[in-house]
This record gives C-alpha cells, structure tokens and sequence, in this order.
C-alpha cells in the first residue's frame, strides 16, 4: 500500500509516517525503489496511534515495539539483561498505573456530563 492510502485510511500525515520510518518505529518494504506499506505496518501505525492517545511518549513506544519484536523469540528474551528486564516491568507498571488514572478521570468526565445532560433535559 502506498503512503496516500495509508495517509487517508489512517487519518496519520505522510510526514507523520516518514518520522516514524526516520525513527524506526515502522519499516516498509522497499520494491523498485518505493516504499510499501503492509498490513503489519497499517496495524503498527494503529497501535502507536492508541498508544500515544493513552500519554505514551514516541521513545516509550519504541521500547515497546522493540520489546514486542524481542518477545517473538525466547532466545532474544533469554539474552535480555536483567537490569532491562527490570526497566521494562517498571514501564509497563508505571503507565499501567497512568492509564488507570486515565481511565478514572474519564468516568469522572463522563458523570459529570451526563449530569449535565439530565439538567438540560430538563430545560426543554
């Protein structure tokens, strides 16, 4: 798939997906010179877009994906150090905890709301 179909069924800017290439957060096949976007890639893009909605910084979500790519090989987990095993744990605890945070403010968000939307129920 070219970058316009991803640009357009996405919703993400061509600039947007050339950055994260740039960074190594997506990798597309290169044919004949030209860059084509998979579907691993549109389902990455659709990960990182959830993640970032969820406060996830783009260097955290490169942890991630490096660790995601890690785990599909027990050898590469196995080689894993344990200093960096720590470090991930306490990544994935701390914006599992900022997560539920948000998840709590939403339903606080959302009572009020609805609050709100009884009383001009109301008016009418």
């Amino acid at each position: 798939m070219k970058i316009s179909e991803l640009n357009k069924t996405l919703n993400i800017s061509k600039d947007t997906i050339r950055y994260y290439e740039k960074i190594g957060l997506i990798s597309p096949v290169i044919l004949n010179n030209r860059r084509d976007y998979n579907q691993q890639v549109a389902e990455r893009l659709r990960s990182i877009q959830i993640l970032k909605k969820a406060q996830f910084s783009l260097n955290e979500i490169k942890v991630f994906i490096d660790l995601d790519e890690k785990l599909d090989s027990l050898e590469k987990i196995m080689e894993m150090s344990d200093e960096d095993f720590r470090m991930i744990n306490n990544l994935i605890d701390k914006k599992l905890n900022d997560i539920t945070k948000i998840k709590n403010e939403i339903e606080i968000a959302e009572k009020v709301l609805e609050k709100m939307n009884e009383k001009m129920g109301g008016i009418k």
